[in-house]
């Protein structure tokens, strides 16, 4: 099993649906500003998806993320960027090395 923190950073509530193949159901809602789940996958099980809906409004964020994101992320923030809700992985291996982060900083990648 593989555990991501989903931290909500904007301002709005955020409902959190998983599923595959059409098929969604809540899993969690993310409370504005501070609000964070800690998701659980199990890399075995059949491949899934995560939309994030904006609340009250129900905009969805694109892309959505998949269990395969969830395995290889250590935390999944959500956040505001240029005018557009997006979502932006921590790599396990990243939240954990200084020099990661330090780098993650000057050059901004994902």
């Amino acid at each position: 099993m593989a555990t991501v923190t989903l931290r909500n950073t904007l301002d709005v509530q955020v409902k959190v649906q998983e599923g595959n193949a059409g098929v969604y159901a809540d899993t969690a809602e993310l409370a504005a500003t501070t609000g964070t789940y800690a998701l659980t996958v199990n890399p075995n099980a059949t491949y899934r998806e995560y939309i994030l809906i904006i609340l009250p409004d129900g905009t969805k964020v694109d892309p959505s993320f998949s269990s395969d994101d969830a395995a290889d992320f250590e935390e999944i923030v959500i956040k505001k960027e240029d005018g557009k809700v997006v979502w932006e992985g921590i790599r396990r291996d990243d939240a954990k090395n200084p020099v990661f982060k330090l780098l993650k900083g000057i050059f901004r990648w994902r």
